[in-house]
């Protein structure tokens, strides 16, 4: 056989499926930034529970037990930066209870839509 017989190999990469997406193009965006989002809300979820936390065990400064951990490696939001970054923060108060129980609905409630517009995105998308 000679080489102007070969066959060409297949390409790597996935550039031969942007003729077929760029039909989809807003709803890939539309889908991305909401994956983004809810995982942004995902993680959000448990600081406030920690502020929960920190609340009905009366600390002075949330996530005050965060650095009490041995061996611990040095992270930018360490307990005294995140600390700062906790507004309406009170030892032992109803109102931080109330504040962060109503974040949390609320964070819970947002990614619970989020993912029902990808589902509905990805149902949609692909009937039509």
């Amino acid at each position: 056989m000679s080489a102007a017989a070969k066959p060409d190999k297949p390409k790597k990469d996935l550039s031969g499926l942007m003729p077929y997406l760029k039909r989809y193009k807003s709803g890939i965006v539309i889908g991305l930034v909401s994956v983004v989002l809810m995982s942004l809300l995902g993680n959000l979820i448990p600081l406030a529970t920690g502020v929960i936390t920190d609340t009905l065990r009366g600390d002075p400064v949330p996530f005050q037990h965060a650095s009490d951990a041995k061996n611990v490696i040095a992270h930018p939001l360490s307990s005294p930066a995140l600390s700062r970054l906790i507004p309406y923060y009170a030892p032992s108060s109803r109102n931080t209870l109330a504040i962060y129980c109503i974040f949390i609905v609320v964070c819970v409630t947002l990614k619970g839509l989020l993912s029902f517009r990808v589902t509905l995105n990805l149902i949609f998308e692909t009937i039509c």
